[in-house]
């Protein structure tokens, strides 16, 4: 399907091919959006109101699928349900992308592909508000509602804020006592170069509130790999207030921004990031597991690895074998 291949084809363009100003060096490549019209892909930055800035492929995963983002969310519901049947418990998540967690900032007149762009932001919000699955966490409105810098103006990437607004939703469904033991306190400031602005040339930093448990806990990562940052375990000692037994959390960057929150809710736990752990690892620490935790953000639905039937089928296999 030419509109798939060419979408998907906007989603993984590596920022190597990105040429002065965040312009994708490709602007020949196009896709049908949900319009039936045919559309270039969006540049790598879109600016949004005031100061904010957003990541150009959301426009073109919104334009190009619409609603039809929906078959992504029920393969990430299988892989859900042959967890769970193998007795585990299982919680997973789409992070929104900040176009659609901050709707409201995003500008009209600067739409890259119009009214198209606009629709599919609407629909594809509204699926991810009310997707339905009992071990599925929907974060847009609590994004939305919660009036703290949530994401950061200059990045794609939420906040550790934003991200303990995640860890309190998880820990409440897994269990609503849990979730009430969970609570953050104003961190230090946090200042960096956002990606959005670095793909821009533009040297300009950005400083951004940050969040941290606020309970007395101890927390001991412990490197797994050479690339602790990819994959590593830890251990939370408190009196109370942490979940039992041995928990995976499998994600990708957004994931890595929460645990800073989310660890403290788990005795347990190892995390590993998606493409840059080895697939068997996920497969195998899965199996492994008493409770599975796994998340992309919603930019990646459509061919993040956890939604494929091939993945699905290694899963099964370990768990049966496990």
């Amino acid at each position: 399907m030419l509109t798939l291949v060419l979408v998907l084809a906007a989603l993984l363009v590596p920022s190597a091919s990105l040429g002065a100003g965040g312009e994708r060096s490709n602007r020949s490549s196009a896709f049908f959006g949900i319009d039936g019209l045919m559309y270039d892909l969006s540049p790598s930055v879109i600016p949004g109101v005031g100061d904010e800035e957003f990541y150009g492929p959301d426009f073109d995963l919104a334009c190009g699928y619409g609603n039809d983002l929906r078959a992504g969310m029920r393969n990430l519901s299988k892989l859900a349900q042959i967890i769970e049947r193998s007795g585990r418990r299982v919680v997973f998540t789409v992070v929104p992308n900040k176009s659609s967690a901050e709707l409201d900032q995003v500008d009209p007149a600067q739409l890259p592909h119009g009214d198209c762009d606009l629709v599919g932001l609407r629909e594809q919000r509204k699926l991810l508000e009310r997707y339905r699955d009992p071990r599925y966490v929907s974060l847009p409105r609590l994004l939305e509602r919660d009036k703290r810098k949530v994401f950061w103006d200059t990045d794609l990437h939420w906040t550790t804020v934003g991200a303990s607004v995640f860890s309190k939703a998880l820990a409440t469904k897994l269990d609503r006592k849990l979730g009430a033991h969970q609570s953050y306190r104003p961190g230090p400031d946090y200042t960096s170069l956002g990606g959005l602005n670095a793909l821009l040339h533009d040297p300009q930093q950005e400083t951004v509130p940050s969040a941290v448990p606020a309970r007395s806990v101890k927390v001991s990562p412990r490197v797994v790999s050479q690339e602790g940052a990819y994959d590593h375990t830890w251990r939370t000692v408190a009196k109370q207030g942490t979940w039992p037994g041995h928990t995976v959390v499998v994600g990708d960057s957004m994931m890595s921004v929460a645990l800073s929150t989310l660890r403290a809710a788990f005795s347990h736990g190892r995390f590993l990031w998606l493409q840059h752990v080895p697939t068997q690892d996920i497969v195998h620490a899965i199996a492994s597991a008493d409770t599975v935790v796994f998340e992309t953000i919603q930019l990646f639905v459509p061919v993040v690895e956890l939604g494929s039937r091939q993945f699905r089928a290694q899963v099964k296999k370990a768990l049966r074998h496990g």
